[in-house]
């Protein structure tokens, strides 16, 4: 069978277009932080002087937080206009901006490595993640092709599985590129990249179909016009849905100050006290923690839905649960008994997908793009907070209470958990208020026992 043969067997998986620029953010943006440190000490080490080993890392620190900004503040408006705009212009300008984002990134990196540039040029690639509107611009306009082409029966389970490719392509890029540059540096992991992410570009120009139809869009689309519809997303009160949509907006800032903030939280807390595991041990134990994500996102929410029907809610209930049970077992243990954690937290960010799918089937047809624009700006306002409050916390508790960290997500979750419960008791339909998780598990049981 030729490639294209092969492609076209392929044709319209959006989750390889996810696949391949959460690879490059595993490169790019979190193992950027080592190539920071990288051609930081190349730069201090050209210089005259000798530069203390504390005042070397306040200066990466200070630029790792400079360059996660320009990741994520850009990214706010860049996530919010496009989006919207792909109401009437189509999705594909969803997935190909970002992943031009990316090209960029890899090739000023690799620029910068061969010619050994000074750390200020850096800015340049992290500057066009974020003006490309980062990954989550690419995540939301995969969200609104779904919606466009799913029906709301399965919606749900494809909105997990596009949260398990997000987080398999983290865990495998975590995997892979970290033992890739220990053994040949960077040069070839960013070559390898920029080739991949030329490849996502051509599929989804020629291997993705367009999911809007701009031909019955009659009304010309301006700047305003774009403005209007993200406001009016969640000032529309048709079917008495605004009070409901904020609600499960604050849900969604919350979910993700703590999903964002997990993996910077295990690398702070495998490497330093209270774990001090080697570099290599403490990227198995997350790369192994992100996997176990991704088989529940994946696998076991189909299960949950196919064998014992549960709703929405129920899932919901069911990641907290595991997101909770995972932070608890992580706070209170200090030796190996923090690999409990692992199958614990194979359901754990499932409430994520939830609430994308609960805002989307808020909304009308014509207003996805809109409102996963205000979800991925949530999302990104996350990216942005959860390192910073993981990491303030951290420093000011690692000498006394370096699990605080874990008790804070811990709690969080339990709020997340009571906030929709109360938004399912006074909002959710006659049925989904009266289902509960024990008697749909009750229910199911005899046919789970037949399907074994």
């Amino acid at each position: 069978m030729s490639f294209l043969g092969l492609l076209q067997k392929f044709r319209g998986l959006t989750e390889i277009s996810v696949l391949v620029i959460y690879l490059a953010f595993a490169l790019l943006s979190i193992q950027g932080v080592v190539f920071t440190e990288y051609i930081l000490q190349l730069q201090l080490n050209s210089s005259n002087g000798d530069v203390e080993v504390s005042s070397a890392q306040v200066l990466l620190a200070n630029w790792t937080t400079i360059f996660l900004i320009c990741q994520s503040l850009p990214a706010v408006f860049v996530i919010l206009y496009i989006s919207t705009w792909s109401d009437c212009i189509g999705r594909k300008i969803t997935m190909i901006l970002p992943t031009v984002g990316m090209l960029v990134t890899s090739i000023s990196f690799t620029i910068v490595l061969v010619y050994r540039l000074p750390i200020e040029y850096l800015l340049i690639g992290n500057l066009s993640i974020g003006l490309t509107g980062n990954t989550i611009l690419l995540r939301s306009g995969v969200g609104s092709y779904l919606s466009d082409i799913s029906n709301k029966a399965n919606f749900t389970f494809r909105m997990s599985v596009l949260l398990g490719v997000n987080f398999l392509g983290i865990a495998l890029g975590q995997l892979v590129f970290s033992v890739w540059i220990d053994n040949n540096g960077f040069i070839e992991p960013f070559i390898f990249i920029t080739v991949l992410l030329v490849f996502s570009i051509f599929y989804i120009v020629f291997m993705i179909d367009e999911s809007i139809d701009k031909t019955a869009i009659t009304q010309k689309y301006y700047f305003k016009n774009v403005v209007a519809d993200m406001i009016n997303v969640i000032l529309n009160n048709t079917n008495n849905r605004r009070k409901i949509m904020l609600l499960w907006m604050f849900v969604r800032i919350l979910n993700s100050s703590i999903v964002n903030a997990l993996f910077h939280g295990l690398q702070l807390y495998a490497i330093g006290p209270p774990l001090n595991m080697s570099t290599s041990g403490a990227g198995y134990f997350t790369s192994s923690y992100f996997l176990s994500n991704t088989v529940g996102m994946l696998c076991i929410t189909k299960l949950l839905q196919k064998w014992f029907k549960t709703n929405d809610y129920t899932l919901f209930y069911i990641g907290s649960i595991s997101a909770m049970a995972s932070s608890i077992v992580i706070a209170v243990t200090s030796d190996t008994l923090v690999y409990l954690s692992i199958p614990l937290a194979v359901l754990a960010v499932l409430p994520k997908a939830i609430v994308e799918a609960r805002l989307s089937k808020l909304v009308e047809q014509n207003e996805q793009g809109a409102v996963f624009a205000q979800a991925g700006v949530l999302d990104n306002i996350g990216f942005l907070l959860g390192p910073i409050w993981v990491g303030v916390t951290y420093a000011a508790s690692v000498e006394s209470q370096p699990s605080l960290i874990f008790y804070i997500m811990f709690i969080g979750s339990l709020m997340n958990m009571l906030l929709v419960i109360f938004i399912q008791w006074n909002f959710g339909t006659t049925e989904e208020t009266k289902e509960s998780f024990f008697s749909e598990f009750n229910e199911n049981i005899p046919l789970l026992m037949e399907t074994l």
